[in-house]
Protein backbone atom coordinates (compact mmCIF):
# COMPACT_ATOMS: atom_id res chain seq x y z
CA UNK A 1 0.00 0.00 0.00
CA UNK A 2 1.47 3.66 -0.93
CA UNK A 3 -0.53 6.27 -1.35
CA UNK A 4 -3.64 8.05 -0.18
CA UNK A 5 -6.12 9.14 -2.83
CA UNK A 6 -8.62 10.45 -0.09
CA UNK A 7 -8.66 11.17 3.65
CA UNK A 8 -10.94 12.41 6.34
CA UNK A 9 -9.66 13.30 10.51
CA UNK A 10 -12.12 11.79 12.51
CA UNK A 11 -13.22 12.86 15.98
CA UNK A 12 -15.19 10.31 17.41
CA UNK A 13 -16.27 10.68 21.03
CA UNK A 14 -12.91 13.10 21.79
CA UNK A 15 -10.37 10.41 19.87
CA UNK A 16 -9.01 11.18 16.69
CA UNK A 17 -8.76 9.12 14.05
CA UNK A 18 -8.89 9.06 9.74
CA UNK A 19 -10.84 7.58 7.33
CA UNK A 20 -9.75 7.22 4.05
CA UNK A 21 -8.34 5.31 0.88
CA UNK A 22 -5.15 3.79 -0.35
CA UNK A 23 -3.92 2.81 -3.60
CA UNK A 24 -1.88 -0.39 -3.73
CA UNK A 25 0.32 0.79 -6.32
CA UNK A 26 2.52 -2.34 -6.12
CA UNK A 27 2.35 -5.14 -9.01
CA UNK A 28 1.70 -7.57 -6.44
CA UNK A 29 -0.95 -8.47 -3.85
CA UNK A 30 0.08 -6.65 -0.29
CA UNK A 31 -0.84 -6.81 3.41
CA UNK A 32 0.38 -4.06 5.66
CA UNK A 33 0.25 -2.54 8.92
CA UNK A 34 0.36 1.11 8.22
CA UNK A 35 0.80 3.66 10.81
CA UNK A 36 0.24 7.63 10.65
CA UNK A 37 1.85 10.37 13.16
CA UNK A 38 -0.31 12.99 13.44
CA UNK A 39 1.49 16.93 14.56
CA UNK A 40 -0.77 19.53 15.48
CA UNK A 41 0.86 22.71 15.67
CA UNK A 42 4.11 21.17 15.41
CA UNK A 43 4.06 18.83 18.94
CA UNK A 44 3.11 15.27 18.62
CA UNK A 45 -0.80 14.66 18.67
CA UNK A 46 -1.42 11.23 17.87
CA UNK A 47 -0.28 7.67 16.58
CA UNK A 48 -2.74 6.01 14.42
CA UNK A 49 -2.85 2.21 13.17
CA UNK A 50 -4.72 0.19 10.64
CA UNK A 51 -4.00 -3.38 8.90
CA UNK A 52 -4.64 -4.11 5.48
CA UNK A 53 -4.75 -7.63 3.85
CA UNK A 54 -4.50 -9.01 0.79
CA UNK A 55 -4.90 -5.62 -1.00
CA UNK A 56 -5.04 -6.67 -5.28
CA UNK A 57 -2.16 -4.54 -7.24
CA UNK A 58 -3.55 -1.28 -8.56
CA UNK A 59 -6.93 -1.06 -6.61
CA UNK A 60 -8.22 1.22 -3.61
CA UNK A 61 -8.80 0.49 -0.28
CA UNK A 62 -10.91 2.02 2.09
CA UNK A 63 -9.50 2.26 5.51
CA UNK A 64 -10.28 3.93 8.97
CA UNK A 65 -7.12 4.40 11.12
CA UNK A 66 -7.73 4.46 14.99
CA UNK A 67 -5.59 5.34 17.78
CA UNK A 68 -6.37 6.17 21.70
CA UNK A 69 -5.29 9.82 21.54
CA UNK A 70 -7.58 12.99 22.39
CA UNK A 71 -8.77 15.38 19.73
CA UNK A 72 -6.95 18.27 19.96
CA UNK A 73 -7.97 21.80 17.90
CA UNK A 74 -5.17 23.30 15.36
CA UNK A 75 -3.42 22.62 12.02
CA UNK A 76 -2.76 19.00 11.72
CA UNK A 77 0.10 17.34 9.98
CA UNK A 78 0.19 13.77 9.13
CA UNK A 79 2.89 11.29 8.30
CA UNK A 80 2.44 7.89 6.67
CA UNK A 81 4.57 5.32 7.76
CA UNK A 82 4.48 2.30 5.25
CA UNK A 83 6.56 -0.82 4.84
Amino acid sequence: MSRPSSWQLTNTDGTIGLRGTLINQAAVVRSATLTIYAYVDGKPLAIMTTSVTNAPSKTSEAVEFSSSNKWSSGTKILLLVAP
